[in-house]
């Protein structure tokens, strides 16, 4: 757009000349210049467009971010919030939390999930109203099964404003209308909820769906043209000239018959096609027959079409009436189109009312059926969670495996930072993503997977997840990590929640974990960004900060230790763990036996002395090693414990006791070809 279309003075008067006002203060723009010149340029454009402003946006609202917890594009696709990277409609949040069963609402709940609401009393309100459909599953069936009938108003609108809907939109919005009786109906049980809102919202505009059910028929075809779409008895005209075709369908039938005896051709047949009209058909075997009045129109390979002049007349009053009743089914229809357009803010306000119940009804179906509960959300600084769950990834393991619930308590007065340790694939990101998911899903108004919840409002929610590069715009998988950290550091309060995985692992050891320490101190040593954090790390040398900073302290991931063996309990406990399991890890990924035997046997050697291993690094092992043979004994080692006793039969015991068998012979014959 040209930049003068930009300017103040212009964007003022299209305004005010669009809502027709005087001025913008009763709609909040009086100190909102940016926001008034982009508005005003968007009704520019779509006049330039030949579309109907008017009628396409018949009311202007502010949504200021003051009101909104502000989620940024690096923390929406961290979480997984409505798009995964994996391409997985399953493994997002929004695809978890959807019930509802209307277009409309589907909308609104994604809108309300980017956008959860920071206002404690609007954020009430809603979880208010879930709380009241939770607890009366039989109004929720009710209401289900009668939105399920509803259409799509928001789009039926937008096709009517641009010229795109067909008589069956009509027909959509006078069975939408029909169904506000029953849901108001259903809804005054609860009067004197917030819920009662809704139902005020949902009166019927006066004569809208009488109107339309006294022209549309009940089964209205997609355009007009292609069917009947208007009621007979509703014109006069119209009712005459479909009466010309029923009467010409008569008399083209009684002119057959009298052709036929009067020709003596019982084969003799009228017809139609777009291009000739109307026609007599006659086979060359009858050419002899044909009378002299008959004129050809049309040579086919075995057979003639003619016309007659009473044929002629017929096929003019046919035709013509066809093009009347067309054009003045498309008057009717325009007439009505441009009624429904002028009900457009009555339509509105009912497809939004529509939407916000289906987004509550489907939130209590929600809250029933995964046994969540409501959060306490207040004006503290506490974030106080009781047995938390995934709600995603809790839908996704297996029954059997189940899913370890853990505790969170973060307060920015006392427990400010968390720093969490243990192994990789031990649950850590699982654990701080819920943390976030819980946070979102409580301020948009939604019960949560937990035992219990209290949530002091946060403002934003931060996230420092992964790796990840930019390749197109230079930047190394490093660098933007420190960017998103710099956009942390700079925009976080106290009310914000940070959620820091693995920080400053894209750089040297040592550089990595000073960074991770300064940016640790940062957070909790400056006031102003001082927010609630759980920081997961493998640097197990942040542990020692506990000790040196009051607001931060300690978490470790449990595991249980067989021999060389580790087990994940996804448990969450204070205190810290000063080992990563990484190697243990590495062979649960599949890496060769012969890697990991070589791994284990550097290791001690790091852990003692990192600077002699630099000053003196590593040997290559001998051919002679035993470490070359280690690796049969762990496949047998690994055989035995891939067994699942419970499900063997006892042939498939004897088939794998063979395996084992062959699997520790090839370990002797390979050490007794080695004694020479």
């Amino acid at each position: 757009m040209p930049r003068w279309q930009f300017a103040a003075d212009g964007a003022d008067r299209t305004l005010r000349t669009h809502l027709n006002v005087a001025n913008l203060k009763g709609y909040g723009l009086s100190d909102m210049l940016p926001a008034m010149q982009a508005a005003g340029a968007l009704l520019q454009y779509l006049r330039s467009q030949q579309k109907d402003p008017q009628a396409l946006l018949p009311d202007l609202r502010v949504f200021a971010t003051g009101t909104e917890l502000i989620i940024d594009a690096s923390t929406r696709r961290n979480l997984e919030l409505v798009d995964s990277p994996s391409g997985r409609r399953e493994a997002t949040l929004l695809h978890a939390l959807d019930r509802t069963r209307t277009a409309a609402g589907g909308r609104l709940l994604r809108r309300w999930l980017l956008a959860p609401l920071t206002d404690l009393t609007e954020i009430t309100s809603r979880l208010d109203s879930v709380e009241t459909l939770v607890a009366d599953p039989q109004t929720v069936a009710i209401l289900t099964e009668q939105l399920r009938e509803t259409s799509d108003l928001q789009r039926v609108l937008s096709r009517l404003t641009t010229r795109r809907a067909s008589p069956r939109d009509a027909f959509a919005i006078r069975t939408t209308l029909e169904k506000l009786p029953i849901l108001q109906k259903t809804l005054s049980k609860h009067a004197r909820t917030p819920l009662d809102k809704i139902a005020a919202e949902l009166n019927e505009p006066k004569e809208i769906s009488g109107l339309i059910a006294s022209i549309i028929v009940d089964d209205p075809p997609m355009a007009i043209g292609e069917g009947k779409s208007v009621r007979a008895g509703y014109s006069e005209e119209l009712d005459d000239l479909r009466t010309i075709g029923t009467r010409a369908r008569t008399w083209m039938q009684e002119h057959q018959a009298q052709e036929r005896n009067r020709t003596g051709i019982a084969s003799l047949k009228i017809g139609y096609n777009r291009v000739f009209g109307y026609y007599i058909e006659i086979t060359n075997a009858h050419k002899e027959r044909i009378p002299v009045d008959y004129i050809r129109k049309q040579t086919l390979t075995g057979a003639e079409r003619y016309v007659t002049p009473d044929l002629k007349v017929w096929e003019e009053k046919i035709l013509h009436a066809d093009e009347k009743l067309e054009r003045l089914e498309e008057e009717i229809w325009e007439t009505l189109r441009n009624e429904l357009i002028s009900r457009g803010p009555e339509l509105t306000r009912i497809a939004r009312a529509l939407a916000e119940l289906d987004v509550f009804v489907s939130l209590a179906i929600l809250a029933r059926e995964q046994r969540y509960v409501r959060p306490v959300v207040n004006n503290g600084s506490r974030l106080h969670i009781k047995s938390g769950r995934h709600p995603v990834v809790e839908r996704l393991v297996s029954q059997a495996a189940g899913f370890i619930a853990n505790d969170i308590e973060l307060d920015t007065d006392v427990r400010q930072i968390m720093i969490l340790t243990g192994p990789n694939m031990s649950g850590k990101s699982t654990y701080l993503r819920q943390a976030a998911l819980i946070v979102l899903m409580a301020q948009m108004g939604s019960f949560v997977p937990a035992e219990s919840v209290e949530i002091g409002i946060v403002d934003r929610v931060f996230t420092r997840i992964g790796a990840g590069d930019n390749l197109a715009g230079g930047e190394s998988t490093f660098l933007v990590e420190m960017s998103e950290v710099a956009n942390i550091l700079r925009h976080a309060t106290p009310r914000s929640l940070m959620i820091l995985d693995e920080v400053g692992r894209g750089t040297s050891t040592y550089d990595g974990l000073s960074l991770a320490w300064a940016i640790t101190e940062f957070l909790h040593e400056h006031p102003e960004v001082a927010g609630k954090t759980l920081f997961a790390t493998h640097y197990h040398e942040l542990n020692r900060m506990a000790t040196l900073f009051p607001r931060i302290f300690n978490a470790r991931v449990d595991v249980e230790e067989w021999g060389d063996r580790i087990v994940f309990l996804h448990r969450i406990s204070s205190g810290e763990t000063d080992r990563s399991y990484g190697i243990e890890v590495a062979r649960l990924a599949g890496l060769p036996h012969s890697v990991v035997a070589r791994a284990r046997e550097l290791l001690p050697g790091w852990e003692d002395s990192p600077k002699n291993q630099t000053e003196n690094p590593p040997q290559k092992p001998s051919k002679l090693q035993l470490t070359l043979f280690e690796s049969d004994t762990q496949r047998v080692v690994d055989a035995l414990q891939s067994l699942n006793l419970d499900d063997l039969t006892p042939r498939d015991a004897l088939a794998k006791l063979y395996e084992i068998k062959n699997l520790a012979n090839g370990n002797r014959s390979a050490k007794s070809r080695q004694k020479p």
